[in-house]
């Protein structure tokens, strides 16, 4: 739900949330030959850091969800989000998949 509400939110903005994946393809159209790179950290359920992440990127993007119409901060409670977020993921003991990172460079 809260990681669907910031893909809203790049949309609303006219903006890309998976650019990573279009990286290549868009430096082929301006001629460039791209070299790529990514990471994704994968970690468990136990681990705070990830629904901490999460809810501190919520928290940042909490005037644009609210300015667009998407979420407000009555919904998203986010004081009580990383602790909603691990709660829930302790109940099925997901592996958490962390933001995608990807790089692309070039030489003209």
């Amino acid at each position: 739900e809260h990681v669907g509400n910031i893909i809203k939110m790049y949309r609303a903005m006219g903006l890309s949330p998976d650019m990573g994946v279009k990286l290549y393809a868009t430096y082929r159209a301006a001629g460039l030959f791209p070299e790529l790179a990514g990471f994704t950290r994968v970690g468990h359920s136990g681990e705070m850091a990830g629904f901490e992440f999460l809810a501190e990127s919520v928290r940042s993007l909490m005037p644009a969800l609210e300015k667009l119409g998407i979420a407000s901060a009555d919904e998203i409670d986010i004081d009580t989000l990383s602790e909603r977020l691990a709660t829930e993921a302790a109940a099925t003991d997901p592996a958490v998949f962390y933001p995608r990172f990807v790089v692309a460079w070039a030489r003209a």
